[in-house]
């Protein structure tokens, strides 16, 4: 059924109205579009252990081409009741921490964000690898030792085109723009919207994927072959079998005939 411009300002305010205001719903009208699929969600999660709004200071931060920065880091030392994940070891050029949120009533699985960062001289972002490597080797901090997180305070939104990123995992078949994926129809957008902050009180997230469907402009139809038998014909009855097939020798024609003239009709 095509959208009309009232659901599309509907799905549009609901969008928003999930998200918290923090992604307002972009779909448009369009007549072409057969139907459009959107998926919106939102988390916010406060800290088991917050960070204190008066440790937050101004530290350098290395950006990845080089540059040095004074961004605002929350800083926290985490007391022997904290229970922290972390790990730390300058030999293979990695750290990780583990930071849980509050777990919500009854619920059967613990939030929590996990931070890691290369520590050598590459400035690149952790590969897969290392991420897992990272994951085995937490480990909980013990009672003895005062463990401290310096994590800036930041907020970021982005918006990632997944039909070229679905491409570049090999899925380009079906998502392909501007592709017929079934008969009439192909995807025009499908994108992903995505919303983070995260500060000393814990952290908030939003992201919205929209997948567009659009009706393929109709083919010209072949010329159509006008046959008219309007001179002397011939005529055959022939003999069809059960697959369908016809038979092309003269001997097995029913009826055949000559047309060379009809009588004129009043």
């Amino acid at each position: 059924v095509p959208l009309t411009p009232v659901a599309v300002d509907a799905e549009n305010r609901r969008i928003t109205q999930v998200t918290n205001g923090t992604i307002p719903g972009s779909l448009k009208y369009e007549a072409r579009t057969l139907l459009a699929i959107a998926d919106a969600q939102y988390l916010k999660a406060r800290w088991a252990f917050p960070f204190d709004r008066e440790d937050t200071q101004f530290a350098p931060f290395t950006t990845a081409s080089g540059q040095m920065r004074q961004v605002n880091t929350m800083q926290k030392r985490f007391s022997r009741d904290e229970k922290l994940d972390f790990m730390c070891y300058p030999g293979i050029g990695l750290q990780a921490v583990r930071l849980p949120y509050v777990p919500a009533v009854n619920a059967s699985q613990q939030l929590s964000m996990l931070v890691v960062m290369k520590t050598d001289a590459s400035l690149r972002q952790p590969g897969e690898a290392e991420v897992r490597h990272a994951i085995r080797l937490l480990q909980p901090h013990l009672p003895s030792e005062a463990t401290e997180v310096f994590l800036p305070r930041f907020r970021i939104k982005g918006e990632t085109d997944l039909l070229r990123a679905f491409q570049n995992l090999g899925i380009s078949e079906a998502l392909a723009p501007d592709q017929e994926i079934v008969s009439g129809a192909k995807v025009s957008r499908f994108t992903q919207e995505s919303w983070l902050q995260v500060n000393e009180v814990g952290t908030e997230a939003a992201a919205v994927s929209l997948l567009e469907v659009d009706e393929c402009a109709y083919s010209y139809p072949p010329p159509t072959r006008c046959l008219k038998f309007d001179r002397p014909f011939s005529v055959f009855v022939c003999v069809g079998d059960k697959a369908g097939g016809h038979t092309t020798s003269p001997e097995d024609f029913l009826f055949s005939a000559h047309v060379n003239m009809l009588p004129a009709w009043s």
